[in-house]
């Protein structure tokens, strides 16, 4: 599961992060545990760009049963200064209307319009699986510089699937070369880094 950016009021994945000052619920000493198979990390932050300014809007985070139990009745550990609310289904606790400004120094990739046709089930969606593609550039929580990169995007997905294809038939020759390639692709697929 990808974070959330709330961006000239449309809803973005961030699809990679080059920089430090994201929240963590580990910064208020909380070790979450995975509500999900999509969330091994056991928490999802939304956040927003207003004001030229990065914001926690939202914070969902799977805990134990204790803790869960408490915020079904409303006694829930606090944080930011709210109650959390329980969420019967996914078995995790939501706090929301957070409003805290996150001073994150970095860059953000952010993707709208996922292809469908690109989903593989691991990982986190590069940025290249999104038709719409913005990199934001922040420093201390201040937004300075955000640039509409899709048509690089586009350009680069159409030389990924020319070279895909093409040595498909490459990796599959060897069993212990597919592996390697495997090997390498998954780790990728795993981590949310990029270089700016």
């Amino acid at each position: 599961m990808s974070d959330l950016v709330f961006y000239q009021e449309q809803k973005f994945s961030i699809t990679a992060i080059n920089g430090t000052g994201l929240y963590s619920p580990q910064q208020d000493g909380i070790s979450p545990i995975s509500f999900s198979t999509a969330c091994y990390r056991g928490y999802t932050c939304i956040y927003q760009v207003s004001e030229e300014y990065l914001y926690l809007k939202q914070l969902n985070i799977g805990l134990k049963l204790k803790d869960r139990l408490t915020a079904k009745y409303g006694k829930g550990l606090r944080l930011f200064d709210i109650t959390p609310k329980y969420h019967n289904y996914d078995s995790y606790v939501v706090y929301e209307e957070i409003n805290k400004i996150i001073y994150f120094s970095g860059g953000l990739l952010l993707g709208k319009n996922f292809i469908k046709e690109m989903y593989i089930h691991l990982g986190y969606h590069p940025a290249y699986k999104f038709r719409e593609v913005h990199e934001l550039i922040f420093r201390e929580g201040q937004l300075v510089k955000s640039t509409d990169i899709s048509q690089k995007i586009d350009e680069f997905r159409g030389a990924i699937a020319t070279h895909e294809s093409q040595s498909i038939i490459e990796k599959l020759t060897t069993e212990t070369n597919y592996r390697n390639e495997f090997q390498k692709w998954t780790q990728k697929t795993l981590i949310l880094d990029y270089e700016l």
